[in-house]
Parts: C-alpha cells; structure tokens; sequence
C-alpha cells in the first residue's frame, strides 16, 4: 500500500495573534444567536443540508499551521482483526456419570498427554458403597414381599376351585335333600288325611282328629315351599355372590403381586446400576490426546474465570471434566464485535499468529447469537467466530491466544485518505481540505470500507487534494458558520430536520424560553412575572420571554418582564372574535388554539363568551405562576 503524503500548511490569519493563544467560549457567539435558531426553526427554514462555510478568525487566535494528508490512490486491505483462543475442531469430552453428583478425589494434570486405558479421573465412591448395601437389604425385604403375595394368589386361585367344586356342591346337595323330604312328608300328610276322611265318615275317628291331620297337610306344603326357595337362592344368588367374591379376591392377590413384582425388579436394578456408578467413580481414557481441563469459560463473575475443574471440586451429573483435543485439527475461536460481525461470512481468509507463528486459515461459522457478557460488559454484544487454520499445525497447544486477522475486502488503486482525516456529522461524513494558497473548505464525502488506518474515499474528493487531519478539533476551534453560530447553531437548526417542523414549532411556541423566537402567528406580548437574572441588559423573566439575549458575562442584575419580540403574542378577546358578536367560534381561532376549544367552552354551546375566556386566562396565568409550563413562555397574553 502506497504511504500518502502528509505536509504542513499556513493558514491565512486576519489579525495578529500567537500561536498557541486560547480562544474565548463558544458561548459567546451561542447564546447570541439563539434567537435566530429558534426564528429558523419555527419559520420552517431548519437545514436541510450544510451551511455555507467560511474561514474566520473570531477570536484573534490562529495557529500559525496545520497538518494535512494528500489525498492519493493506492491499495486498500479491509480487515478485522481480533483475539481469540486455539481449541480442536474435533474434542472427545469425558463427563462425570455419576448419578447425582460427586466430588473429584484426583485428577491427573492439566496437558498430560495420556494413552488409551490410562486412568485420568478418580471421583468420590463412598456414599455410592453404602447406597450399595442399603439396596442389598432393600431388595431380600422386596422378594419377601413377592413371595407372600404369590402365595396370596395362589390362595385365591384355591378358595374358587374348593367353593365350586365342594362347598357350593355340599349345599345344594343339602338342600336338595331337604327338598326331598319335604316332599316325602307332604305325600305321608296327605295320605294320612285321607285316611282320617275315610274313617271319619264311618264314625271311627272325630271331626277333630279329621281336622288335626288336615293341618299337617297344610305344614308339609309349607316346609316343602321353604326347602324349594333355599334351593333356588343357593343356586340363583349365593353362588354368584360367593363366585364374585372369591374372583375379586384371586385378581387382587394377582395385582398385588405384579406390584410386588415390579418392586423387587426395581430394587434388582438398583444396585446394578449403582454398582456401574460405583465403576464410572474410576475414569479412564477412551483414546490418546492431551489432557485439557473443561473449565467452564461461562461461568465468570468480574470478568474472570472461575476454576471448575481440581481436585475436591464437586461436579454435577454429566459434567463435562475433561477434553481430549485432536491436535491434528485445530482452530481459533474468537469474539467479533456487533459493529463488524455483519461484514464477516464464512469462507473469508484470515492470518492467524500464535506465539511468533503466522499461518493462514479461513472463516467456517459466525454465530448468530452473542456469547455472554462478564460483570462489566453485559452490554456489549460479541458474537463467536470459529477461524479453522489450514492443513495439520505443530507446536500450538489448545488454550494458546492467537490474533486473527480476517480479510473482508480488497481494494485496488481506489482513492484514500486516514481515518482521522474524516468526522460524522449529523449522518454526513465530512473533511476539511485546503486548496493551495486558498481558505480551508468544508466539504461532504461519500466512503466506503475502512481499515483500522485508511478509509476509501468514493466521492467528494480528487487525487492531490489536501485534507486536514483531526477536522473535529480544527472545526471546533477555529471555524464558525456563515450565520455566526458554528457547530452549535448548525446543532440547533436540526431540531425539524430531526423531529418534524410540526413538532419543532409546537416546542419553541410552548417553551417561551430564552432560546424561543418571535411566531409568524404571533404578535409582540408581554413579559411575564420579575425573576432574577445573571445577564446584562434587557429581557423578560423566564415565563414572558426575553426581549433580546445579551452577551454571555455581563454583571449581574434583575430581569423585569416587558414588551419584547421574545415573549407570547397579545391574545386578547376582542382580537379573536372577528366578527364582533360576543362569542369565539372554533374556526375564529387560530389553527394552534383550535384543539383547546373543548376547553375553552366551559358551557358546551359551541362559542366561548367573555367570561369563559377571562377564566380560562386566569387558570393559565395562576399555572403559570405555579411554575406548570416548565418555564416556558406560558399561555397567550391578553
């Protein structure tokens, strides 16, 4: 890249000074031009642009030279360059699997290089011993358990197959017989009051011993119809009341015993698998690598790391101990601010020097989430850049720092200035150049990409051209606008470029401050109440306006309200009641009065008489005094 030229240059001087001599405040022209600010503002004149700049020399104090750059063409390499860590792009990690935790006990050192089968990590297996023989007994007490409940079933399964087959069998049979012998004895009763009516007739036997068998008739068919019924309830209902009772109790011992079941499975399970926790205390290494210690990079409180990973430190479940890198694929991981991680994409070449080394490499992944901040810069947004260098590396460790130095673009004989030789103002970039033997200009630039030292120049600029360096400082010192108000005032006309004139107007109208102007809408008002003042001269208080502003360092003194083309306008009733009937209609007002009608007319009819009006005068004079227009110019004066 071709070094540009940088010289020295006298500036011209319209009076007699000494080098080095300080210039006054800018206040000193500020506070004088206000006024006007405002008058361009409200007036819908804001800047749409720059103002037309001249060299002036308004304090009698410029230097006797500047340094400028020549503006030539060269070669420009757009780059980012950031810091970042080497890490393998291909890790084995060994986790703690550990049920619940435990606690390292040893660990072999961080950077050992280790082969296949050595033992790296010893975690604390006590409580997993006693859990052990805890489970042991726990699983005698659940077979016990399950052997009683098969039992229970098979009890069950019994008590079914005794009451069908034996139980139920016996009493019907029972029953049956029953039913038999009421039978036999209702035939016998019958026959014996047959006899008894044979030989009544004859005259053998009386009417009562007639009778007296008749009766045992009578009781025989009765023990008959009670044997029948027991013999249809056994059959009908109590066997199936019996069956539903004795198979509810054969699926209960059945459930019962699956839950056994699975309880005495569960409790077998356990002390395998603590016996395998138990193996898992003793870590060795699945493959060859170097050891490195996966301390966790996110945990951080006041921007330092915190150590994770020694002997004695307690571990979580599937922690991450230690990382085996395979040092034949390595990277760089490196965090890239969120002002340049939009020019960066996947496939950039970058150069990376580690230790004194220089390699070469290229951009794989851009993260599109930011990595957590530290305590002191939760705000800044970095996102993680993984930078795989080219082909098998020797002599780099993971864990090593490497600068990163990625290639966004290159720039072939493109016009150039340095970085310092540009500003940003108000969304414009601007320099400063000093033709030969001419008055420094001021000029709009259009720039492209940037190095951390050079910036494209698009337009604006010609090849030769002188720029001053540090035009913020040149600017700010020695350099004032055509209106007289420098920076400041070109700062102050933005306001409807910024927020609207609308909006503008509505402030300036409101405010009533010392910076507000005269209204296009408004006449000359009055000032308000008497306040103290620390300018010279004439001006009215805080809420009526100031008539002028005087020069910044005047004495101290009072500041009484009165007449000036500072303060509100003359709002009186007569003024707005146009057409002299006694009333102010919405459309008499004026534009900006129109939306406080609805509180104006305090009756609702549609016009505000003069009462209306003088009270509404006296509510905004009493907010006035009150200090409720923020001390602003308050409401229209009568």
């Amino acid at each position: 890249m071709a070094i540009a030229e940088e010289s020295v240059h006298d500036v011209p001087s319209s009076g007699e000074s000494k080098v080095g001599s300080a210039p006054p405040p800018r206040k000193q022209k500020f506070h004088a031009t206000r006024w006007m600010a405002g008058l361009v503002v409200l007036g819908g004149l804001g800047a749409a642009g720059l103002a037309t700049t001249r060299w002036a020399n308004p304090f009698e104090a410029t230097p006797a030279s500047i340094t400028t750059h020549t503006v030539s063409r060269s070669n420009l390499l757009v780059t980012v360059t950031e810091n970042g860590n080497v890490e393998s792009s291909s890790n084995v990690d060994i986790k703690c699997r550990v049920a619940g935790g435990s606690t390292i006990l040893w660990i072999i050192a961080d950077g050992t290089m280790v082969e296949k089968g050595d033992e790296i990590v010893r975690l604390d297996d006590s409580s997993l011993e006693d859990q052990v023989n805890q489970q042991k007994i726990a699983y005698e007490r659940a077979l016990a358990t399950k052997i009683q409940a098969d039992k229970d079933v098979s009890t069950a399964e019994i008590a079914v197959e005794e009451y069908i087959n034996g139980t139920y069998v016996q009493e019907k049979q029972l029953k049956e017989a029953d039913v038999t012998v009421a039978r036999q004895n209702l035939k016998a009763a019958e026959n014996e009051s047959q006899h008894a009516n044979r030989m009544a007739r004859k005259g053998f036997i009386t009417a009562l011993e007639r009778e007296s068998k008749k009766q045992a008739v009578q009781r025989a068919n009765f023990d008959l119809d009670a044997a029948e019924t027991a013999l249809k309830v056994l059959e009908e209902y109590t066997k199936r009341k019996m069956m539903e009772d004795l198979e509810s109790q054969v699926a209960t011992a059945k459930a019962n015993l699956r839950s056994e079941e699975a309880a005495l499975q569960l409790e077998e399970a356990k002390p395998r698998r603590l016996e395998s926790q138990l193996e898992n205390c003793l870590v060795t290494a699945p493959q060859g690598g170097m050891v490195v210690y996966a301390n966790d990079m996110g945990s951080r409180r006041f921007g330092q790391q915190s150590v994770a990973i020694e002997e004695g430190a307690s571990v979580r479940d599937m922690q991450t101990l230690i990382k085996l890198p395979d040092l034949s694929k390595m990277q760089v991981k490196v965090v890239v601010h969120e002002s340049k991680v939009d020019s960066i994409r996947a496939g950039m070449r970058a150069v990376i020097l580690i230790q004194g080394q220089q390699l070469q490499g290229k951009v794989v992944s851009v993260a599109t989430q930011p990595e957590p901040g530290s305590f002191f810069s939760t705000n800044v947004k970095e996102y993680a850049t993984i930078v795989q260098l080219d082909g098998e590396v020797s002599g780099i460790k993971p864990g090593m720092t490497a600068e990163v130095e990625i290639l966004i673009a290159e720039l072939n004989n493109v016009l150039t200035v340095p970085v310092s030789a540009v500003m940003e103002h108000r969304g414009k970039f601007i320099c400063w150049v000093l033709p030969s033997g001419g008055k420094p200009e001021r000029r709009v630039v259009g720039v492209g990409q940037s190095s951390t030292t050079m910036v494209h120049i698009k337009d604006g600029l010609t090849e030769g051209e002188q720029v001053i360096l540090d035009p913020r400082d040149f600017e700010s010192r020695y350099w004032q606008s055509e209106s007289g108000q420098g920076e400041a005032a070109e700062e102050e006309g933005s306001a409807s470029e910024k927020f609207g004139s609308n909006g503008a107007e509505e402030e300036k109208s409101s405010a009533g401050s010392d910076a507000a102007g005269p209204n296009p809408d408004r006449t000359q008002g009055r000032g308000g109440r008497e306040g103290r003042g620390n300018r010279e001269g004439r001006g009215g208080g805080p809420e009526g306006g100031p008539g002028a502003a005087a020069p910044t360092g005047g004495k101290s003194g009072e500041r009484r309200g009165g007449r000036g083309k500072g303060g509100p306008p003359r709002m009186n009733f007569a003024d707005n009641d146009k057409n002299s009937d006694g009333k102010i209609t919405k459309d008499e007002l004026p534009e900006r009065l129109q939306p406080a009608m609805q509180f104006l007319d305090s009756n609702k009819d549609g016009g505000i008489d003069k009462s209306e009006w003088d009270a509404a005068m006296e509510r905004f004079r009493k907010m006035r005094e009150q200090g409720g227009f923020g001390g602003g110019g308050g409401p229209p004066a009568q």
